[in-house]
């Protein structure tokens, strides 16, 4: 399974707009959330790869596959606040992992949560400043604040600084 990871992993940053990496990764974390005896173990799991879909979804521009899987998973998750707690749980045992804190700060915003978010955004970027995402929502929640505007141009900036190439965010950052 270790082997089968990093070469679904190789694909996914070869062409993140291939869904089959992100489809075999989905695949290697059902077989531990099959294997898993420890509920809050299988819960980080679960969160996990609820959280490398969201981002598969949106990096092969809403693939159809991805977005059956994507069902299913946030089904397995249940309610929003019990997605909430999951995910809080278990970025507290791995904090560093910015797809889950993307994932939790989405699922705050949906909430309509902006503060809770924002403060969980600014905590990523202190931990991974290079990390587009989180200077996404940094400049997207910062806006939703009415924050000074050159914070938000600096968060856009550094996103596609982070991320060349993507049409999509620097289609965002001019409308704003």
């Amino acid at each position: 399974l270790t082997e089968a990871a990093k070469i679904f992993e190789n694909g996914i940053e070869r062409d993140s707009a291939n869904p089959y990496s992100y489809l075999g990764q989905i695949q290697i974390l059902r077989q531990r959330i099959e294997r898993e005896k420890d509920p809050k173990a299988k819960g980080v799991l679960i969160a996990t790869s609820l959280s490398l879909l969201t981002e598969a979804y949106e990096e092969t521009h809403e693939s159809t596959m991805i977005a059956g899987e994507l069902a299913k998973v946030r089904k397995q998750l249940g309610l929003m606040d019990d997605g909430i707690s999951l995910i809080k749980q278990a970025l507290a045992r791995k904090p560093i992992d910015s797809r889950l804190r993307d994932l939790l700060i989405r699922f705050l915003v949906d909430k309509g949560e902006f503060t809770e978010g924002l403060s969980v955004a600014i905590e990523g970027a202190k931990l991974d400043p290079t990390n587009w995402r989180i200077q996404r929502w940094l400049a997207r929640l910062r806006q939703k604040g009415i924050e000074n505007v050159n914070a938000v141009k600096g968060n856009y900036e550094a996103a596609i600084r982070h991320h060349k190439g993507d049409v999509g965010l620097m289609v965002e950052y001019a409308a704003f």
